[in-house]
């Protein structure tokens, strides 16, 4: 973050002293040197502004906050304040407000790139992708700045605009073939293409310009992991923590390599890493409650952190935490509570939408932490996987005689869609070629992909397939309903979504299509999981 050398501060010396503690790091001095000139009464704006910046250091997001409104109070036009005050609400992920701040930067001056480059950051972060491009060439139109393009490349490629990225980073090249950061986002996009070699290649351009930049060694841990290299991709990522051993990145990723790799115990603690990572986009409670360390008869509060999947795959560790506490409350998607209410009816579930007062609970524990306390071995799975979602019977009755005019047709469901915003290009697939790779055209094709899917099925009806949709069950809202359409099938074929973590947890025979870089979930190789027995992984699927 910018500091500013220029002051009128009275006593310059002392404020000029702290800029160079802030420099080094050293930000208690810092923060120790502007309270003295504060407390003093010497203070402008800037010693404020710099309070506020090593106390962000800090991660004191409350007195941060104060100071800079103190400077803002002070000198209302100074726009490095309210663009500093949005990247604040930024990086606790409060983004209504941080555009608030940029737009008010705006306000003094509409062609402020950093304030336009920021506004688009933070609408990315907010997943409206189509948004942030727009507004980022609206900076780079004003200021052809190699940070906005190489951000504008980022936003192309999330949004599958893959050959477009690829021209805004060899532009950059072109220009400049040692350009550090163009050579390892060219490199990171042509892994996302599946270009490994190349990706490679990139990769090691990049560290030989560079070879202490931890980004380098995580990146071709991350080619090498999805070429299912896990020996090259860890030992690369142990040489990057000899650099940087507390870089939260490298130490989650490790986590996710190792527990791809079925070495749970040590992956289970690394996965603590997560709530570091700036990708993680969950927000740890607010509680004066301590984490649970597995303490044995105390009430649990258990909150969610992930998507439906990950709250369906949890799930299938419950009954052993209710062994060892007095009280289980879990917290859950409003979608699950039905369900898990009749399939766990010692359990007390409540909405994700509701508030927990704090005192109905001894200790708290994200659902992802759960199984660094039961699932560190292969044992810790035995009959803890099969069935343990119950179907709504009442539903399972009214569609039972819907499918009773398909009882002589095999009745296969379908679901070829992710909307998982960092891994859906991999895992998605169209109806049409999934269809082809089953092959079976005497089936029942059931729909069970969520989402606008009208245009494809009636497509693959005119080509003479039979594909139904349950009007009466909304796939995306009424999960109740979508366990027992999942239950009609004889089997389920689907690319890794949240389906077939549905379809596991009642046991249903289901095929996972997985490209060769599967999620850790399914770790690396096998046609297992331990997850669920009643899967069977189908890998290296390209459709």
């Amino acid at each position: 973050m910018k500091v500013y050398m220029k002051t009128k501060n009275i006593n310059s010396k002392e404020y000029l002293l702290a800029i160079e503690y802030f420099k080094k790091n050293e930000f208690k001095k810092t923060i120790e040197i502007c309270k003295k000139i504060i407390n003093a009464r010497n203070s402008t704006e800037d010693t404020h502004y710099l309070l506020s910046l090593a106390m962000t250091q800090m991660k004191n997001y409350n007195d941060a906050f104060l100071e800079i409104e103190k400077a803002i109070e002070i000198n209302k036009n100074k726009i490095e304040f309210f663009i500093f005050k949005g990247n604040l609400n930024r990086e606790i992920k409060n983004y209504e407000k941080a555009l608030q701040s940029f737009q008010v930067a705006l306000e003094i001056n509409s062609k402020n790139t950093d304030a336009l480059y920021w506004t688009s950051v933070t609408m990315y972060q907010m997943g409206q992708k189509k948004t942030a491009l727009n507004i980022v060439n609206n900076a780079i139109a004003i200021e052809k700045n190699i940070k906005y393009i190489l951000f504008k490349a980022k936003c192309l490629e999330d949004l599958y605009e893959f050959n477009e990225a690829l021209i805004e980073y060899n532009s950059l090249l072109d220009i400049n073939d040692r350009e550090f950061k163009a050579l390892l986002g060219k490199s990171d996009l042509l892994r996302r293409m599946f270009k490994y070699e190349q990706a490679i290649e990139y990769a090691n351009k990049a560290m030989n310009i560079d070879k202490i930049n931890i980004n380098c060694y995580l990146l071709k841990s991350v080619i090498y992991k999805d070429m299912q290299k896990i020996e090259e991709s860890l030992k690369i990522l142990d040489e990057g923590l000899i650099i940087k051993p507390q870089s939260e990145q490298a130490n989650f990723n490790k986590s996710i390599i190792l527990l791809q790799s079925g070495q749970l115990k040590e992956g289970w603690e690394l996965y603590e890493w997560r709530w570091r990572v700036t990708e993680w986009t969950s927000i740890p409670i607010i509680t004066s409650k301590p984490a649970w360390k597995g303490e044995k008869n105390v009430v649990l509060y258990i909150w969610p952190e992930q998507g439906i999947g990950d709250e369906v795959m949890f799930a299938s560790i419950f009954n052993d935490v209710k062994k060892d506490v007095t009280r289980l409350i879990v917290k859950i998607d409003l979608r699950l509570i039905d369900i898990y209410e009749r399939s766990f009816p010692s359990i007390k579930f409540i909405s994700s939408n509701e508030d927990v007062n704090e005192q109905e609970y001894d200790y708290h524990l994200p659902i992802g932490s759960l199984p660094k306390f039961y699932r560190n071995d292969l044992n810790d799975f035995n009959d803890k996987n099969d069935c343990y979602l119950k179907t709504n019977k009442i539903i399972d009755d009214m569609l039972n005689n819907e499918f009773e005019k398909y009882k002589n047709k095999r009745k296969i469901g379908v679901s070829w869609k992710s909307k998982n915003p960092l891994s859906g290009l991999k895992r998605s697939a169209e109806l049409e070629d999934l269809l082809k790779y089953i092959n079976d055209t005497e089936a029942v094709y059931v729909n069970l992909q969520y989402g606008e899917v009208d245009e494809e099925m009636a497509a693959i009806k005119k080509k003479g397939l039979n594909i139904i949709n349950i009007s009466k069950i909304d796939n995306m809202k009424n999960i109740d309903g979508l366990l027992s359409v999942i239950n009609m099938c004889d089997e389920v074929i689907s690319i890794d979504n949240s389906t077939v973590h549905f379809a596991g947890a009642i046991g249903k025979k289901t095929e996972v299509l997985m490209h060769q870089s599967a999620d850790f979930r399914w770790e690396i190789q096998g046609n297992t999981t331990k997850w669920y027995k009643s899967l069977t992984l189908k890998r290296n699927i390209i459709l």
